[in-house]
């Protein structure tokens, strides 16, 4: 199927020097607005405050996914915990589970704004590094 007719696309806003047949020249002011001039500036501060909104998500954006990257860190540590309890119950504990916990320690964590959630990881980060102390690690 071919498309052969292409009209252009107008402009979503309304033409701002065209006049309705019968219509009066008094323009129509808002709030003391007297010309054209004060409209186009008022408009011109429509993208600014969308910008302010973008970066209020954007920064929300960020907050939330460096609570979701701490909540991986606390759960994995804790998965390596869960792992190394099993290898002492059953007496057979390998090296590469103790360096796969010292490694996930090692991994620097990214500030949380969240005080309870920080306070958490920290108990959980004691409790791996007292794990790896009294296995000699």
């Amino acid at each position: 199927m071919r498309v052969t007719d292409r009209n252009p696309l107008s402009p979503v806003g309304g033409a701002t020097g065209v006049q309705r047949s019968g219509a009066t020249s008094s323009r129509f002011s808002l709030g003391g607005t007297d010309g054209p001039g004060r409209a186009s500036s008022a408009q011109a501060a429509a993208p600014a405050s969308a910008m302010d909104g973008l970066i209020a998500l954007q920064a929300a954006g960020d907050s939330l996914e460096r609570r979701k990257k701490a909540m991986r860190r606390g759960r994995g540590l804790l998965d390596t915990l869960d792992q190394l309890k099993i290898s002492i119950l059953s007496g057979r504990i390998q090296p590469t589970q103790l360096e796969n916990l010292k490694s996930q320690l090692r991994s620097q964590a990214d500030s949380v704004d969240d005080p309870a959630l920080a306070d958490v990881l920290a108990h959980i980060e004691l409790r791996a590094a007292v794990e790896l102390a009294k296995l000699g690690r």
